[in-house]
């Protein structure tokens, strides 16, 4: 058995591209890397937040298993999670931090990931 068989789960890998606006700001927009790449979302462990307006926001810590020849950087985001049987995710999760593993096996990597907050537009 190998490992690829493990991972059930497609996504999408959006990569960060600098572009300016037209007052010369620096501007980060994301474009699609790496499409049905297979990979295996696991949700780990959820705590409160307290937001600026005192509210009490939950958030979610996910661990993304990902083959380890995957070309992933620390600002890329993950979205269209498919988990099979038609359902698909649409939100978007940012990487927190790579979990380091102890054994050089080679064949996975770990990532923690934490859901992106959409933010309303004014």
């Amino acid at each position: 058995m190998s490992f690829d068989s493990l991972l059930p789960h497609t996504c999408t890998v959006e990569r960060a591209v600098k572009t300016q606006d037209e007052y010369r700001n620096t501007r980060r927009t994301y474009s699609p890397h790496l499409t049905r790449q297979i990979c295996r979302l696991i949700e780990r462990r959820q705590f409160i937040r307290t937001s600026e307006s005192a509210q009490l926001v939950p958030v979610t810590r996910y661990t993304l298993l990902l083959p380890f020849s995957v070309d992933v950087r620390e600002d890329d985001r993950f979205t269209s999670f498919d988990y099979g049987a038609g359902e698909v995710a649409g939100e978007t999760w940012a990487i927190v931090g790579e979990i380091k593993r102890r054994s050089m096996a080679g064949h996975h990597m770990s990532i923690e990931l934490q859901r992106v907050e959409s933010t309303p537009v004014a």
